[in-house]
């Protein structure tokens, strides 16, 4: 098996005692280690140190180590070089070196979901620091520990632990224990819906804290209050005082003048660096549309281990501020026991999207009314998994116009049709917009009337007002009817997505597209790049309005150009005949955008068979190409020589989109069906390999006798 060679795994930090003092940094390693030792014993009481023939008989002694980490800035610059001591838990005896060890975190969908509040309601977002947060909590057990390598004392001696410290299996407990007593003491209420997120309610004006692990974050209109708690805290634990939240969990929070920006530029460079593609070549998707892999059948051990270290790094900025990864980290993370070479090229493709898209992020606006509601949207496909045909369903939820909460994951179950696939993956998305309603309410964010989820079947929104299609639902499990009871209680509405027009129709969807169609409701989130001829530079714009007076000010400047996205072609098709025809497989441009366009032509302009007509041809990629019949007389990058143009592309009567269309402007004669010719290995020279019947849209071709390889054979239907 042959590896990409850029996927490697260097680390700037050392993991042993031994390495650290082979670096070239191994004076400040050693003087951190030192510091730690002595802090822990000295400042904080955490051990003492005594003879072991002092223990009691049985006592286990753990082992313990130094864990080393430098400390950066937002900017990626080392500011110190920390060694933190820690204890060997694994080797611990549950009920007997310990015995509850659950620690909850606040959740990443709690915390943006305060950034958002914040940014609508203009709050202030402080940041701050326990200083050794495990260390306050005293221990219940009696525990002893090993001496570190690198601390210089008698070979007879250990410590014995009197506070928790970092390593132990109930370190983590101990502490949120400890800090959630602190907390209500001072007047904060945890939520029933997040264990890690506190609230204070003063007059008129609501508090909050987030609690992750030793990091806090805290949420108010009044400093004064902020600092009330900062110095009690300060008093018990010591607190080191980050001010303006800029920088928290490896996300970067930037204050602008609309709102608030999510980024992660610094873990993704990091990570981008970790894995040797710093320099990698950029693409334009993250993963190639309709990819379908098995998992390898003779996996590369060391391979596997780069290949789940590249998925865990991924998963974290997934979870944190990129929902576009969504779908293509969590499809690749399926093979992460049976990963092969396509599988790391899948992988490095997702890297060099990222190398893209590093100055994109999310944004919630500066906008009281945005908190009034909040939307969701869910798509799934149908038996997208070829290795167990089960169905890909994702959603998203946004609040003050920027995502919150968003997933993308494989059901279940197999789906027996498209209808239950999707009516599955609404349940899921309801069950998440429950839960981020029970917060909301909690939060004290008032929400006007049940919330919209909108979904893209016609069928599952019937289905959810009236227990139609019985036979073919009868089957669903009880816990899948809890998206129904919602809506008929009121709590959800549902509503048919703007992008799909029903209609009856043979194409299949990719797998890919729930991804790419839901990603498009997470705008405003990233900026829109926008090029005119009147600016030497691109434009950055944020919003849809500015996007919109931008573009009136290109149609001013060059009013030969078509507006794309205009439906309103009055005066095209008042001067002559207009043939489009779109892609079904094509892997840049959403089949489904040029069909709504079509639409939406025909409902501003009412009937206009006799100037307009529209061709779907299946199998067909971008720009040409594919398993199809896709040559009609539209010119290819291979009909046009270098310096030619479409004029100068020589077509056939086969290829007859062009005769066509002038037959029609000169003879008055529509086209009804169109034929289509695939040449053999792509090369005209070579003859036709075979033809089909293309037809104007709604209809399509179907066989109905004679030589499967002529136009002939076909008929619309």
């Amino acid at each position: 098996m042959i590896f990409l060679g850029p996927f490697v795994l260097p680390t700037s930090d050392p993991t042993t005692w031994k390495a650290a003092m082979a670096h070239h940094k191994s004076h400040e390693w050693a003087q951190g280690a030192i510091d730690e030792f002595e802090s822990l014993r000295d400042d904080y009481s955490v051990f003492t140190i005594m003879k072991r023939d002092k223990l009691p008989a049985g006592a286990k002694v753990l082992g313990s180590k130094f864990i080393f980490r430098t400390k950066r800035d937002k900017d990626g610059w080392p500011t110190s070089y920390k060694a933190r001591l820690v204890a060997r838990g694994f080797t611990k005896r549950p009920g007997i070196d310990f015995k509850e060890m659950f620690a909850p975190t606040a959740k990443f969908v709690s915390i943006r979901t305060l950034i958002a509040l914040a940014a609508a309601r203009g709050y202030h977002i402080i940041q701050a620091d326990i200083d050794k947060a495990y260390l306050h909590g005293e221990l219940e057990e009696e525990l002893y520990m090993r001496v570190p390598e690198g601390i210089r004392l008698p070979d007879n001696v250990c410590l014995k632990l009197h506070r928790s410290i970092y390593g132990l299996k109930q370190a983590g407990r101990v502490w949120n224990e400890t800090i959630h007593k602190t907390l209500v003491k001072l007047g904060y209420n945890c939520l029933r819906s997040e264990e890690c997120v506190y609230r204070r309610t003063l007059g008129k004006d609501d508090y909050y804290i987030a609690v992750y692990v030793d990091d806090l974050l805290f949420v108010g209109p009044d400093l004064s209050e902020i600092d009330r708690v900062l110095d009690k805290l300060d008093r018990l634990y010591g607190v080191k005082r980050l001010g303006n939240a800029e920088y928290i969990l490896s996300v970067q929070l930037i204050r602008q003048a609309g709102g608030i920006a999510l980024s992660q530029r610094q873990y993704l460079l990091d990570v981008l660096a970790r894995f040797g593609m710093a320099d990698a070549n950029k693409s334009v998707l993250p993963m190639q549309p309709g990819l379908q892999l098995k998992p390898c059948d003779t996996p590369d051990p060391s391979l596997q281990t780069q290949y789940r270290s590249a998925i865990g790094s991924l998963m974290y900025t997934v979870v944190a501020t990129q929902p576009d990864l969504a779908y293509p980290v969590s499809y690749l993370a399926r093979f992460t026991n049976k990963a092969g070479s396509d599988h790391s090229a899948a992988v490095l493709k997702i890297l060099r999207y990222i190398k893209g898209t590093l100055e994109l992020g999310i944004v919630y606006k500066a906008k009281r009314d945005s908190l009034v509601g909040y939307v969701g949207y869910s798509n799934s496909d149908w038996g997208s998994c070829i290795n167990t045909s089960r169905s890909t369903m994702g959603h998203v939820f946004k609040l003050a116009d920027g995502p919150i909460s968003w997933s993308s994951r494989i059901q279940s179950r197999v789906a027996t049709s498209s209808t239950e696939a999707e009516y599955i993956g609404l349940t899921h998305a309801s069950r998440e917009c429950q839960f981020l309603q029970n917060l909301l309410t909690e939060l004290g964010i008032t929400i006007c009337g049940p919330i919209e989820l909108k979904g893209d079947k016609k069928g599952v929104i019937a289905l959810t007002k009236n227990p139609v299609y019985h036979d073919r639902t009868k089957h669903l499990r009880l816990t899948e009817h809890f998206f129904q009871e919602r809506v008929r209680e009121g709590d959800i509405v549902v509503n048919l997505l703007p992008w799909c027009p029903r209609r009856s129709r043979r194409p299949s969807r990719r797998p890919l597209w729930p991804f790419t169609q839901l990603f498009h409701y997470l705008r405003p989130s990233p900026s829109y790049q926008v090029l005119n001829k009147t600016s030497p530079q691109p434009l950055m714009v944020n919003s849809e309005a500015e996007f919109e007076k931008l573009l009136k000010i290109a149609d001013d400047t060059d009013p030969g150009q078509t507006n794309a996205i205009d439906p309103d072609i009055s005066k095209f098709l008042s001067r002559g005949k207009l043939i489009t025809y779109v892609d079904l497989a094509d892997s840049l441009i959403p089949a489904r955008s040029s069909l709504l366009y079509y639409d939406c032509v025909k409902a501003k302009l009412g009937n206009v068979d006799e100037s307009y007509c529209l061709f779907a041809i299946p199998g067909m990629s971008h720009c040409g190409g594919g398993n199809s019949a896709f040559n009609l007389g539209q010119a290819s990058q291979r009909d046009i020589s270098l310096g030619g143009n479409l004029q100068s592309a020589i077509f056939t009567a086969k290829d007859n989109m062009i005769l066509a269309l002038i037959a029609w402007v000169e003879k008055n004669q529509a086209p009804d069906s169109l034929v289509g010719v695939n040449y053999v290995n792509g090369d005209k020279r070579l003859g036709v390999a075979f033809e089909r019947r293309m037809c104007r849209w709604p209809k399509f071709g179907y066989y109905t006798n004679g030589d499967p390889t002529k136009a002939s054979s076909f008929a619309c239907t």
